[in-house]
């Protein structure tokens, strides 16, 4: 998959991975930003394709970094697929998107 170089998203166009920050003041949830993170990896509209909830619960997602307040129980980053491109969601709300056909280690370790 190539990106054109004239697209203004935060796209790391050597590795081919989308780099998306959720902000957690805003009013929608993590799960609103995974997807709209995958959207723009695909150069699509979040409403084409399969529901987020068919690769993960959303509502777990969007639970995930605040159920476990002890430092020592903090998950760091949960990764899955979706819509053919390797999802990787941070604690601190950095989601990495990035095709399938590229090795998703070089995602994982930011």
């Amino acid at each position: 998959m190539t990106k054109d170089p004239s697209n203004t998203g935060p796209v790391d166009y050597v590795l081919n991975i989308y780099h998306h920050q959720h902000d957690w003041s805003a009013s929608e949830p993590l799960s609103h930003s995974v997807v709209q993170a995958i959207a723009e990896c695909n150069r699509t509209t979040p409403e084409r394709g399969p529901p987020l909830s068919e690769a993960i619960n959303t509502d777990s997602l969007d639970q995930l970094f605040t159920i476990y307040q002890s430092e020592e129980y903090r998950t760091d980053h949960v990764v899955f697929t979706h819509q053919g491109c390797t999802v990787v969601v941070y604690r601190d709300g950095h989601i990495l998107v990035s095709p399938i056909d590229h090795h998703h280690s070089r995602i994982t370790d930011r």
